[in-house]
């Protein structure tokens, strides 16, 4: 059912980056002098652990960290983490371009740095309880949890997220959903669906040598969370409870219902992955 109204943006709105020669710290130190930038160390952190945070005025750009004893690494990487490279305000396009430009400092001294987490973003132009979210995965017995209230913050009743029913640390990926209009005071509706590659997504992807095969490998993770829209809320929930009904199960059989059920009824939102493409174009 084709919605003329519904609209949807993607974006990467966070990274992190490992990087396995600690000499990447020299070249982080250049490029914070280089652009007259100030370096800020957390003051409640351990002795050993060091976590500076980099700033141009009142803008956090990015944040560095790694391990040390009496002043000796005692891990061989470097974390890089960069947040909120989309929140709809003049600081996109700065930290933007401050990321970039260190990316290509760091090949230019020859510093060796993986992907360690990325949040791709999908900001769509309707409420929240529009949207339906399912994880399709391989295996029979996979239960995905779909907790559709939204659960308290510190940014107030904004956020929800879709996870596995048991934490698992080797889980390659995590969707959140949030009012986007509410966490950062737009004017427009506006609700993020967050979808979280980890660590383990990008141990897999070491294994590839292609950057063709890399990027598609990071597609067809990302594809793995089915995102629908209904305009009729009310039958909205009522999938929402068949779903729940059937344990959240993913079995080829509970599709073939949801979708001649429901999903039939609502639009399916297509990603394109421009915004992918163009940042691995940079990295």
């Amino acid at each position: 059912m084709k919605n003329e109204n519904l609209s949807f943006k993607e974006y990467i709105d966070s990274v992190h980056i490992k990087i396995y020669q600690t000499t990447a710290i020299a070249t982080i130190e250049r490029f914070i002098e280089k652009n007259n930038l100030k370096k800020y160390y957390n003051k409640n952190q351990h002795n050993d652990y060091k976590k500076a945070i980099v700033k141009e005025n009142n803008i956090i750009l990015f944040s560095f960290y790694y391990q040390t004893f009496k002043d000796y690494f005692i891990e061989d990487f470097i974390i890089i983490e960069v947040h909120g490279l989309k929140k709809y305000s003049k600081e996109d396009k700065i930290k933007n371009n401050y990321f970039i430009n260190l990316l290509q400092e760091l090949a230019k001294d020859k510093e060796e740095y993986h992907l360690q987490k990325l949040d791709y973003s999908i900001d769509i132009n309707q409420e929240a309880n529009n949207i339906f979210l399912y994880k399709e995965a391989k295996g029979s017995n996979y239960n995905s949890l779909a907790n559709f209230d939204f659960k308290s913050s510190t940014s107030g009743n904004y956020r929800l997220e879709i996870d596995n029913e048991n934490y698992n640390s080797n889980r390659k990926n995590r969707a959140t959903i949030y009012d986007k209009k509410l966490k950062e005071n737009l004017s427009d509706t506006t609700t993020r669906v967050e979808l979280s590659l980890l660590a383990q997504t990008f141990r897999d992807l070491r294994k590839l040598d292609d950057s063709q095969n890399f990027l598609s490998y990071l597609k067809r993770e990302i594809n793995t969370y089915k995102i629908y829209y209904f305009k009729d809320t009310e039958l909205l929930n009522s999938c929402i409870e068949f779903y729940k009904n059937e344990n959240y199960s993913i079995k080829s059989r509970t599709l073939k219902k949801l979708e001649k059920k429901y999903l039939r009824y609502s639009e399916k939102i297509e990603l394109d992955f421009k915004n992918l493409e163009n940042f691995f174009c940079n990295f």
